[in-house]
């Protein structure tokens, strides 16, 4: 055989060779599916959060979208629901055209415009909003076997729950209603008696005296194993809740408490309890972003003696109570009855009432879940907690929140300096300078 000839054959060989390597990798990718994420927290993989709550969901879910052909639309819901399947296989996916099949939306209950309907053991959600945030809440609230009923405590100039004002509580109540809480306010004068579909009652800090009927209503109602969350704030006031203190064993001692660590945390006023170590808490146990608690009261507790009371936040040991003015520098003065830390902040209670196990927490702070600082660290992360394990909904504790750390730029105030500089000095001086060296050779040209 010639040389041409062979390496005619050596070619055609090659070729062949080559087409099947093609072919076997085009089938192998058709079966194996992988991607890489590489932005910061999986900004394009689904959330541990996200996958948590598919981990609740024990049957098939069901996604119906009202969408018009537009494949860029189809698209972008194929692809948010493709996440989940990857961890869900029986989570389906359909579409309906509103435009030749209206009778099948408005049977449905859908809106024409567009709807995603998410059903699940009978329950069913709708959404107007495609996002991964939006659709892991609405699978929350499909986990959830049903709404929990949360009323606030009103009349006292408490904290309103869906007030807009720094000190009020809108933008929490807000994500609890995404999530399957029904929030509303009570007063125990119109209505003595608290409702018994109540799974939560909320004591928001009142600066203004309850009268002793409304207190006999608490009373009643904590001993028919109703659950509370009482946030207290400094200061003595004379709230008239004495006799809840007593029956809880929990009151706060004299003054706020200061912490000499802020200045680690980029906080200038030591008036600020900040926490970064938890202790063995069910609310708190998995928490792992610090929390922020402006102006806050230490609590004292006594032993219960049916019952357990749990430590749920403490302050560091370089905190103490400060009863005089906090202006200029601040010291301890334990001969004017001011405690050294670390400080209980935080407690729940569990007890036996009416073959129920009641649950309770009693918080020395009722800013951190306000509007103002509900946003900082892990408290919108706390407060979340705080209502899901005090409503019994312990399956749910684990969920957090945590904003991809690529997506926002934190400079010093050296950076922010120097930046100002570069960009409004030195380049207009350099453009400056650049255009007078041009002038000047046009001049000697």
């Amino acid at each position: 055989m010639n040389t041409r000839l062979l390496a005619r054959w050596q070619n055609l060989l090659f070729a062949l060779l080559l087409a099947a390597i093609c072919l076997l990798l085009g089938s192998y990718s058709q079966q194996i599916y992988k991607q890489w994420d590489l932005t910061a927290s999986g900004r394009h993989s689904l959330s541990q959060t996200s996958k948590a709550v598919l981990a609740l969901l024990d049957g098939p879910v069901e996604a119906i979208a009202v969408a018009p052909p537009v494949p860029r639309q189809r698209d972008a819901i194929s692809a948010l629901i493709a996440r989940y399947q990857q961890h869900k296989a029986d989570f389906s996916l359909s579409f309906i055209n509103p435009e030749t099949e209206p009778s099948r939306v408005e049977k449905l209950g859908a809106n024409p415009a567009g709807e995603l309907l998410l059903r699940y053991a009978g329950r069913e959600q709708k959404l107007n909003v495609l996002s991964e945030q939006a659709l892991t809440d609405a699978l929350q609230r499909l986990a959830r076997p049903q709404r929990r009923r949360v009323r606030f405590v009103s009349g006292h100039r408490e904290r309103s729950p869906d007030g807009t004002i720094n000190t009020d509580y809108a933008t929490l109540t807000g994500r609890l209603a995404d999530i399957g809480f029904d929030i509303s306010s009570l007063s125990l004068v119109t209505q003595p008696v608290v409702p018994e579909d109540t799974d939560l009652l909320v004591i928001a800090a009142p600066r203004e005296r309850y009268f002793p009927g409304e207190v006999a209503s608490l009373l009643n109602y904590l001993s028919s194993g109703g659950n509370l969350l009482w946030l207290r704030e400094p200061g003595r006031i004379d709230d008239g809740l004495k006799a809840l203190e007593i029956e809880l064993g929990v009151s706060t001692l004299p003054g706020v408490i200061i912490e000499a660590n802020t200045q680690l945390f980029d906080i200038d006023t030591p008036t600020f309890a900040v926490v970064d170590q938890y202790p063995t808490n069910p609310v708190t146990t998995e928490l792992g972003s610090v929390t922020l608690f402006p102006e806050a009261a230490a609590l004292d507790v006594q032993a219960m003696q049916a019952g357990s009371v749990s430590l749920m936040l403490q302050t560091s040991v370089n905190s103490w109570t400060e009863t005089g003015p906090v202006m200029g520098e601040v010291t301890l003065n334990e001969d004017q009855n001011e405690v050294r830390g670390p400080l209980t902040l935080g407690v729940t209670i569990e007890r036996e009432r009416s073959h129920t196990t009641q649950r309770i927490a009693v918080l020395g702070d009722a800013d951190f879940m306000a509007n103002t600082w509900i946003g900082n660290g892990g408290n919108q992360a706390l407060g979340e907690r705080l209502f899901n394990w005090l409503t019994a909904d312990d399956s749910l504790l684990q969920f957090e929140r945590i904003a991809a750390p690529d997506r926002q730029l934190n400079l010093s105030n050296t950076a922010v300096l120097t930046l100002a500089g570069v960009f409004l000095l030195g380049l207009p001086l350099l453009l400056f300078g650049g255009a007078v060296v041009v002038w000047r050779r046009a001049r000697k040209g």
